[in-house]
This record gives structure tokens, C-alpha cells and sequence, in this order.
């Protein structure tokens, strides 16, 4: 049996480059930076497994992780990948230190169909041809790849990027803070600062009983 389910991916930018940088300025050792990274966000996974009842995995087991959503009704579950990176966004490190205040994380959404995953096996899911092909290639790659054509530079600031499915699912209000990578893109950019104002009307929605019925959308 096929099922729908989504995913998201998150990794930390430029974690290797991040680290050596920082050392290099004699902040702190390398080691020690991503020690202290990976531990925030660790923090942030137990305390998002525990609020979503999601399963997550550390794909290399390093600085990458997948989340996977299993939806009762597709259009809710964009509703809550949302709340989930809501969780991820603005992650403090602990260094009040210029550009290493916060995590600065890629951030992937996507959907896939797959075949017999009654009780999904995050080891085998997370390995399979889909998932990566939908992240590494597809989503991140891609991004990746046109943002330094056009911008000349590496990325450094926290993005989200959504596929063309998942897009397809959103309501127009939530289309209005999507860009479209290019022409040929099968993935959207997402304006991080109007994500965080749809995040604030979730809050009030909840704090009335009016959060997740089908008028609010």
C-alpha cells in the first residue's frame, strides 16, 4: 500500500566552514562550536518529538536530520510542518557573539508517495532513493547551486525551501510569501519574515479554540 507522507529535512549551513571560521578568530575550538551546536539542536529535537509525536532521524549522523510527518489530512499538514520549523528557526547557541548567536539551518519540505510503510522504519526510510534524491538533489542541491551562480557567494543565512507539491496544497494566502527559484525549479523559496507572521496567528487561533478548523483556512 502507497501512502503520502511529508518531510522535513533540516541541517546546519556551512557546519564545517562555520566551525573553522570560528577558529581561526580564536572564539572558541572548532570542536568545541560544533559540539555545542549539535547539543542546542538536540535539545530543540527532544523537545519537538515530545509536543508533535514525530519521528526523527539523524540521517549521516552528524549535522542533518529528517522529520516525518505521517498526515491524517494533507492540507493540516502543511499547517503543521509549520509549527514544527517554527520549533527550528531562531535556535540560540549560547554565543553572544556576532553571526553565531543563532543556528543558522537549510531548511527542506517536501511529500513523497511510498510503498509499504505500515510502521515506518526510520533507518530504511531515510536511505531510500526518494528521500535523498528529494533533498540532496532536487531541493538543497539545486538551491545551492543557483544561489552562488547568481549571487557569487555562499549562503549564510537560515532559508526554507518547499516542493512544487507541497506548494500545490498551500492556500493562496500562504502562495503570497513563496518565490519561485526559477523557471525551471521544481522547489520555493519562503519568506522566512511572513512565515513568522503566519506563526503568530497560529498562537492567537489556538488561544481562541478557533486553531485548525477548515474556516480559519
Amino acid at each position: 500500500m502507497k501512502e503520502i507522507l511529508f518531510l522535513i529535512y533540516f541541517d546546519i549551513l556551512g557546519f564545517d566552514i562555520l566551525a573553522k571560521d570560528v577558529e581561526k578568530k580564536q572564539i572558541v575550538k572548532a570542536e568545541k562550536l560544533r559540539f555545542d551546536f549539535i547539543n542546542v539542536i538536540n535539545k530543540k529535537i527532544d523537545d519537538i518529538k515530545e509536543k508533535f509525536n514525530v519521528p526523527i532521524s539523524n540521517y549521516s549522523g552528524k549535522d542533518d536530520w529528517y522529520i516525518v510527518i505521517k498526515p491524517q489530512n494533507q492540507i493540516f499538514a502543511i499547517d503543521e510542518c509549520f509549527r514544527i520549523i517554527s520549533e527550528l528557526i531562531n535556535i540560540k547557541t549560547g554565543y553572544l557573539i556576532q553571526n553565531y548567536s543563532e543556528v543558522k539551518l537549510e531548511i527542506g519540505i517536501g511529500s513523497g508517495e511510498y510503498q509499504d510503510l505500515d510502521k515506518i522504519d526510520q533507518v530504511k526510510f531515510i536511505t531510500k532513493n526518494e528521500t535523498i534524491e528529494l533533498f540532496k538533489t532536487n531541493i538543497i542541491g539545486y538551491y545551492h547551486n543557483w544561489y552562488k551562480e547568481k549571487r557569487k557567494d555562499s549562503i549564510k543565512e537560515t532559508f526554507i525551501l518547499i516542493t512544487d507539491d507541497v506548494y500545490n496544497l498551500m492556500d493562496p494566502f500562504e502562495k503570497e510569501f513563496c518565490q519561485q527559484i526559477d523557471e525551471e525549479a521544481t522547489c520555493y523559496l519562503i519568506n522566512i519574515n511572513s512565515l513568522k507572521r503566519k506563526l503568530h496567528l497560529y498562537k492567537f487561533f489556538k488561544n481562541i479554540n478557533f486553531y485548525n478548523r477548515i474556516e480559519y483556512r
